[in-house]
C-alpha cells in the first residue's frame, strides 16, 4: 500500500494528456510519453532543484547546530524547570507550520528579510529544532555517568567534554537525524510559499505548483514528470540509509 502511490506517481508521468482523465484509469500507459524531456526543456528545473538544495542545506546545518547544543544543555543542566522546557518543546513540535507563518511574516517584514532564503531557513529551523531535541536528548542521556566523571577528573569539562567525549558517542544518531532533517527540508513548502516572491528563489516544491497549475489550466503529466525529477534523489537517499534509520535512532550511545 505504501509503494502504490509512488508507483502511480511515476506511471502518471509517462501518460499522455488523454489518458489522465480516462476512467477507469490504466495501470500502465498505452502510449508511454517522455514528459520528462518536455519538462526539462520548458521549465527551469535546475534552478528549482538548486534552490531546494540550498534551502535544505541551510535548514539542516542551522537546525543541527542549534539542536545538538540544546540537547546537550538540557542533559547537563539540572533544575525543576527542565521538565517545563521539555513540555514546551513538545508543544512547539506540534504547532503546524501554517500557524507560524503569519506572525513570522510580520517579523521578517520588519527585519527586511522577506523574499530571502534566510527567512525560510530561519523559520523552518525554528520548527525543526524541537524535533532534533526530542530525538537526540535520549542518546546523550544514555552516556554513562562514569564516562563523564572520568573525563571531569582528567580536566575535560565544558566545551571540551562535549567536543571530545559526548559528541563522538552520539555521532551516529546525529548523522541519521541530519539525514531526516535534510529530507524534510528538501520538501519544505509552507514557509517558501509564504516568504518568497521571486521566481529565481523558489524551491522545487513551490515550482511544482506555480509551473504546472494555473488559474485556468493544469498540466498534470508535466507536474508528475517534474515531481519525478524532484523526488527521485530523495528516494535514492532514503533507500540507501533506511536500514540505518531505526538502529541509528534507537541504539545506545555506548557499545
Amino acid at each position: 500500500m505504501f509503494l502504490f502511490p509512488i508507483y502511480w506517481f511515476y506511471i502518471t508521468s509517462l501518460k499522455g494528456p488523454k489518458e489522465i482523465d480516462r476512467f477507469p484509469p490504466a495501470l500502465w500507459p498505452e502510449e508511454p510519453t517522455l514528459n520528462i524531456l518536455r519538462v526539462i526543456a520548458e521549465a527551469n528545473v535546475a534552478q528549482y532543484l538548486s534552490n531546494s538544495l540550498i534551502i535544505a542545506t541551510g535548514i539542516s546545518l542551522l537546525t543541527m547546530g542549534l539542536g545538538v547544543g540544546a540537547s546537550w544543555a538540557l542533559v547537563r543542566i539540572r533544575g525543576k524547570w527542565i521538565d517545563a522546557i521539555l513540555i514546551t518543546i513538545v508543544v512547539l513540535q506540534m504547532l503546524p507550520a501554517a500557524l507560524m507563518a503569519t506572525p513570522l511574516y510580520v517579523i521578517f517584514s520588519n527585519l527586511f528579510l522577506l523574499d530571502t532564503r534566510a527567512a525560510v531557513v530561519i523559520a523552518a529551523s525554528a520548527k525543526s529544532i524541537p524535533f532534533v531535541i526530542i530525538l537526540l536528548r535520549p542518546s546523550f542521556l544514555k552516556i554513562p555517568k562514569e564516562v563523564i566523571e572520568a573525563a571531569a577528573v582528567d580536566g575535560c569539562t565544558g566545551w571540551r567534554l562535549f567536543r571530545f567525549i559526548a559528541f563522538p558517542l552520539v555521532r551516529n544518531s546525529v548523522i541519521i537525524i541530519f539525514a531526516l532533517i535534510f529530507m524534510q527540508a528538501y520538501g519544505e513548502y509552507v514557509f517558501s510559499r509564504s516568504f518568497l516572491n521571486s521566481d529565481g528563489k523558489l524551491p522545487a516544491s513551490v515550482g511544482l505548483v506555480t509551473e504546472f497549475f494555473g488559474q485556468y489550466e493544469r498540466d498534470v503529466t508535466g507536474a508528475m514528470a517534474f515531481g519525478t525529477i524532484y523526488l527521485t534523489p530523495m528516494l535514492v537517499v532514503f533507500v540507501a540509509i533506511q536500514r540505518k534509520l531505526v538502529s541509528g535512532l534507537t541504539a545506545g550511545a555506548v557499545k
